[in-house]
């Protein structure tokens, strides 16, 4: 699978199995709290909307998603306010384009 946006001028491209890529920690909030894609994509799809809404949320994806944990803060001529939007969003939207990269990249290489 490829990592992140893929290989960047002048770095090469490292590729490791699914399974290191999927379980592999990409997310680290201020609680200490760690999250796979797997975790990302999967509370998402399964209490967060994706198929259905579970009415009670894990306490570490609840902080993640729903206040702020990574502690990110917006400055805009010269205010700044907590970050209102989720972080899960767009890992979610990330992930999926390594999946398509990764797939992409491998039926070119087949050929």
């Amino acid at each position: 699978m490829a990592r992140v946006n893929g290989p960047q001028a002048g770095i090469e491209g490292v590729w490791v199995s699914f399974n290191e890529w999927w379980d592999a920690t990409v997310i680290k909030d201020n609680n200490g709290s760690m999250f796979s894609r797997r975790d990302l994509v999967l509370a998402h799809a399964n209490k967060d909307g994706g198929t259905h809404v579970d009415p009670k949320l894990d306490e570490p994806y609840a902080n993640l998603s729903r206040f702020n944990s990574m502690g990110w803060i917006l400055e805009s001529d010269g205010i700044q306010r907590m970050l209102e939007n989720s972080v899960v969003a767009p890992s979610i939207r990330q992930i999926a384009y390594e999946v398509l990269v990764s797939l992409k990249q491998t039926i070119t290489t087949e050929k």
